[in-house]
């Protein structure tokens, strides 16, 4: 099951469900949901993306944050990426 709906008044957050507790998430999953995301959020011109600390090593944030510098060109995408 997945539910992606905006949890904010602005709409500039948003809450991903997929699976259950023990569901397995791939990285290409991952960034499918991260580029469906963004792309329905249009176009952007100014973006500050703050990378996480080691201590959100287990939730991926670094893996999602550099999914969404990719996306925005702000570095180049890795050839074995998934």
């Amino acid at each position: 099951m997945t539910s992606t709906i905006p949890s904010s008044k602005n709409g500039n957050s948003l809450f991903c469900s997929i699976g259950s507790a023990d569901t397995a998430i791939s990285n290409d999953d991952l960034r499918h949901q991260i580029d469906t995301f963004l792309t329905s959020r249009g176009e952007r011109r100014d973006v500050l993306i703050l990378p996480p600390d080691f201590t959100r090593f287990h939730s991926q944030a670094g893996l999602i944050t550099q999914y969404i510098s990719e996306y925005y060109n702000f570095t180049p995408k890795e050839k074995n990426a998934g």
